[in-house]
């Protein structure tokens, strides 16, 4: 028998999700390549039905869905780009459970040392030795 809208069961599960927006459509992109429609995958859906699957007996709800990402350039190979992300985006933000966050895209890692200070103050460049602790400038194993 179906239910009804008054008779709709209450979550007991309440689930935030957060999705890496740029390793979404990397892997995607790995896994369907140039396959129509996958770009437009529902991911409110997909985390649904994810957490119905984890968390069965627990009646999950995706109450809130952050989706990050940062705005991309313009390529030789992918001058339309931008404008696609941005319509991706606008179709994401008419859920009322998703939130957009932006941070920035590093096309670069830098390394360098790290260095905390000693107990008189001084720099000590850290030497990896397994976890480390690093809490108001000092060193704890």
């Amino acid at each position: 028998m179906p239910v009804g809208p008054e008779e709709t069961p209450v979550a007991s599960l309440r689930v935030h999700v957060y999705v890496d927006g740029f390793n979404l459509y990397r892997g995607g992109l790995e896994l369907a390549g140039l396959q129509p429609g996958w770009k437009w995958l529902d991911i409110p859906g997909l985390a649904q039905r994810l957490a119905e699957e984890r968390w069965a007996t627990e009646n999950p709800l995706v109450e809130q869905l952050y989706y990050c990402t940062t705005l991309i350039d313009p390529t030789p190979t992918n001058p339309d780009g931008p404008k696609r992300q941005k319509t991706f985006i606008k179709a994401l933000r008419a859920s009322d459970t998703v939130h957009v966050e932006y941070g920035r895209y590093i096309s670069k890692v830098k390394r360098r040392p790290l260095a905390t200070r000693d107990k008189k103050g001084r720099p000590t460049l850290v030497k990896p030795q397994g976890p480390v602790l690093i809490r108001h400038g000092l060193i704890s194993r």
